[in-house]
């Protein structure tokens, strides 16, 4: 529903803008360079990263490189704790971490103009590329009894839904570990969206951008033990098509290579 949404924007609003360029005077721009780095939040994780814009055909016309690392969890992800309170919390039945880098080529194109300082820029913009996932094992604390009575010892191991249970499990072990065990995942994404620039300055940038993120790969991405989704009643899945709208706030700079 919110895709079919943000379509039905975008068509309504792209006219606006071929109509702002042929009707209006062709302005002139102080920079033919920007540079942004944004935090980002969307309903299945959340990520970071930088934006490089090079000025286009026109000055509403902006080429955008990019580069972000977004983090993904599973919609059945419940955190779990111990009776320990000092022990880590973690997700029982979550098998591996994964995290993508996104490195991307897009353009942005400006369709309504700052009329003041106080004012607001919008933009409409679209970026895709490659996808390169990793996916790391996850490693819990367990305990065993020790040869001592009422007393247990804690290890460190990979989650086994065979061997480990809520009543064996003390926490979770350093997000560090298996991180050298990841296995790369390649696949393509899309991004696209609207921007909103409100910065007071000419050469500063700050705002939000809303849209809608497109990852896909060639098989599922086993996030959760499938083992332990088969015990749900919705018959849930790791996914291999991760679509989710965010909200993603930037701030940076504007300037001339000259």
């Amino acid at each position: 529903m919110f895709v079919r949404s943000y379509w039905i924007i975008f068509c309504f609003l792209a006219p606006v803008a071929w109509s702002q360029e042929e009707m209006g005077t062709p302005r002139i721009v102080l920079h033919d360079r920007e540079q942004a780095f944004h935090l980002g939040f969307q309903t299945n994780g959340w990520g970071m990263g930088g934006d490089w814009y090079i000025k286009g055909k026109d000055a509403y016309t902006f080429w955008k490189l990019g580069m972000d690392m977004q983090f993904y969890r599973h919609e059945k992800e419940v955190r779990s704790f111990s009776q320990d309170p000092q022990a880590r919390a973690y997700f029982y039945g979550k098998k591996n971490s994964f995290f993508l880098i996104r490195p991307g080529i897009g353009m942005n194109h400006e369709f309504a103009e700052k009329l003041r300082k106080s004012g607001v820029q919008i933009s409409y913009f679209w970026t895709l590329g490659p996808d390169i996932g990793f996916l790391k094992p996850v490693y819990l604390q367990i305990l065993y009894p020790s040869s001592t009575p009422g007393r247990y010892t804690v290890k460190a191991e990979k989650f086994n839904p065979n061997e480990h249970y809520v009543d064996n499990i003390y926490g979770r072990a350093s997000n560090l570990m298996g991180l050298y065990e990841s296995k790369i995942q390649l696949g393509l994404f899309f991004k696209g969206g609207f921007r909103f620039e409100y910065s007071h300055h000419d050469m500063n940038m700050r705002g939000a951008e809303i849209g809608v993120s497109v990852d896909a790969f060639p098989r599922r991405i086993e996030i959760m033990s499938q083992e332990i989704l088969d015990r749900y009643n919705d018959h849930a899945k790791n996914r291999f098509l991760f679509i989710a709208p965010y909200v993603k706030f930037f701030f940076g700079s504007k300037y001339d290579r000259k």
